[in-house]
């Protein structure tokens, strides 16, 4: 696999790695690896458990957040916000495409920034991962928390 995509300076996206990619990914300076694929996707996926086994083995930390299918949990938001700010960096996040974990991202960066949504989804976006129609959702996100902090 090739085609590790930088959203920011913390993270990268990619999808469904080998251990062979999990080596490069060490070799390229990842420290941790976030895999966004539940267990038993797709036939012939590797385990969280044998990626998490791989991981150790080079030394990077290594985070199951499976995102489902069509929804982004609130809770893994959170969670992603918490390795993005105190994990070991730079983060790798995997899923199927890259798509799930660029749409996690990005619904962190709109929760833990005051960054424009356009300009946020236009990271994702450069690299072929059209988040255009979560647009809305993240814009409800962004103004239930700004009612939230104007209480």
């Amino acid at each position: 696999m090739s085609g590790f995509k930088k959203l920011d300076d913390v993270l990268s996206v990619c999808g469904q790695i080998s251990e062979a990619d999990i080596v490069a990914a060490a070799g390229l300076g990842f420290k941790t690896l976030i895999n966004n694929r539940p267990d038993n996707e797709a036939l012939g996926q590797a385990t969280s458990e044998e990626v998490a086994k791989w991981a150790k083995q080079l030394g990077l930390s290594y985070h199951h957040l499976p995102i489902p299918a069509n929804d982004i949990p609130i809770d893994l938001v959170i969670e992603l916000g918490e390795i993005y700010e105190n994990g070991d960096k730079p983060i790798l996040a995997f899923c199927t495409s890259g798509m799930r974990s660029s749409a996690l991202w990005a619904f962190m960066m709109v929760i833990m920034s005051d960054g424009d949504i356009d300009d946020i989804l236009a990271q994702p976006s450069a690299h072929g991962f059209d988040l255009s129609t979560l647009r809305d959702p993240m814009l409800s996100v962004r103004n239930a928390i700004a009612a939230q902090s104007a209480q």
